[in-house]
């Protein structure tokens, strides 16, 4: 019984000395697009926003004050959408074009200062195709 007792003190405390107890909450850096978007078939022109998520040793409001840590930036994006039919065939493929400011964002806990959307404009959207953001 001395043994064991010995022994399982000896476990816990190898286990509770060996362990590390620094965390890194931040794990590497990884361009992660974050998609909105609604395509409403009464509406001709048609808006998807493209952020980024973003990461920092700094408090995350900070980051968020910062419009260029979520937004991409202008030319580094090329983003077009597919309309595909019933069949499967793409039937229009709609290049859309960067917009800044042009509808305006509500104040709040990220930077307002530019809203950055991507718009095509397609007065006939059919409800029976699909609509595929490449």
């Amino acid at each position: 019984m001395k043994k064991a007792n010995l022994f399982f003190t000896f476990l816990a405390v190898v286990t509770l000395f060996s362990c590390e107890t620094d965390i890194d909450i931040n794990a590497p850096y990884q361009d992660i697009p974050v998609v909105y978007g609604l395509i409403d078939p009464v509406d001709s022109i048609h808006y998807i926003r493209i952020t980024k998520t973003f990461s920092g040793d700094v408090n995350a409001f900070d980051l968020a004050a910062d419009a260029s840590n979520f937004n991409y930036p202008a030319g580094e994006l090329d983003v077009v959408v597919q309309e595909i039919n019933s069949g499967g065939t793409i039937v229009k493929t709609h290049v859309l074009v960067r917009t800044v400011n042009e509808v305006i964002k509500d104040a709040g806990t990220f930077d307002n200062s530019e809203n950055v959307l991507f718009r095509f404009v397609e007065p006939n959207i059919s409800l029976d195709n699909t609509y595929k953001l490449v």
